[in-house]
């Protein structure tokens, strides 16, 4: 099963994970572990998580690059402006869907796209 490398740090009194590696400078109790064990995340949603943030990150850069408002867009996809904020939130879960539209809304590309899963692919590890 791929796990990605993505790294989480924890605060546990004692290291929960035997190959969690102390972080320098942190102090004890402090340690790195890959977040899909941390969580027990299998694969698939791994590769979901990093899609998602993907976009939410490509929806913002691409709207503030191009001097889109959150309300302009929200006009755009017909929804309210706080929904946008929460689709640019990644402490939200935004559906594919909605990611989606917004991306290319926004002017996103098909290249853009391809770029976002390739780096998806890529921070998965075998």
């Amino acid at each position: 099963m791929k796990k990605t490398e993505a790294t989480v740090t924890v605060i546990p009194t004692e290291p929960s994970d035997p190959t969690a590696q102390p972080i320098a400078g942190k102090g004890a109790g402090w340690h790195e572990t890959i977040l899909a064990e941390m969580l027990s995340l299998d694969e698939v949603t791994m590769r979901i998580i990093d899609l998602r943030l993907g976009l939410i990150y490509a929806v913002r850069e691409i709207r503030k690059d191009s001097g889109m408002t959150q309300a302009a867009l929200a006009k755009r996809l017909g929804v309210s402006r706080p929904r946008i904020v929460e689709l640019e939130s990644v402490e939200r879960e935004p559906t594919l869907d909605s990611l989606m539209a917004a991306f290319f809304a926004v002017g996103g590309t098909t290249e853009r796209l391809c770029q976002i899963v390739k780096r998806t692919d890529e921070s998965m590890s075998y």
